[in-house]
């Protein structure tokens, strides 16, 4: 069965969930073999951690929640090689990024798709959830 996965879907997905945003965020990661912590700005959910950028709520006014239009066949993200979240990432034109997250406690392990052009990102197994309520 061929499933087809648009961001329209994602958007009532992100109006549900109750987010806690912050302008002290920290996050954690490595760049050019170094680790690099630098402050940040995001929403998250605090029960499932899912993660957005503070530029995309409420209004959605960011590219990582514009990608309505695009329709990716289910076999695109399939393969011997990467993972379908990284591989949609791609396809929407953002870059994964392995990364923590600062809790205000611990660090947790999480990944996203950073889109550079106005640093917006949401979390990549976000992105996957919708597709799988259509099992």
């Amino acid at each position: 069965m061929k499933f087809l996965i648009t961001l329209f879907l994602f958007i009532p997905f992100l109006a549900q969930a109750k987010m806690n945003c912050t302008k002290n965020g920290k996050f954690r990661f490595h760049r050019g073999g170094k680790e690099v912590i630098e402050n940040a700005s995001y929403c998250f959910d605090g029960e499932d951690f899912s993660l957005l950028s503070l530029n995309c709520y409420p209004d959605e006014n960011c590219i990582a929640v514009q990608k309505t239009d695009l329709q990716v066949p289910e076999e695109k993200l399939q393969g011997q090689f990467g993972s379908p979240g990284f591989k949609l990432c791609y396809i929407y034109g953002g870059k994964p990024q392995l990364l923590d997250i600062w809790s205000g406690k611990k660090w947790v392990k999480m990944d996203r798709c950073l889109f550079e052009a106005d640093q917006s990102f949401v979390d990549i197994p976000s992105l996957l959830d919708f597709m799988r309520e259509e099992d």
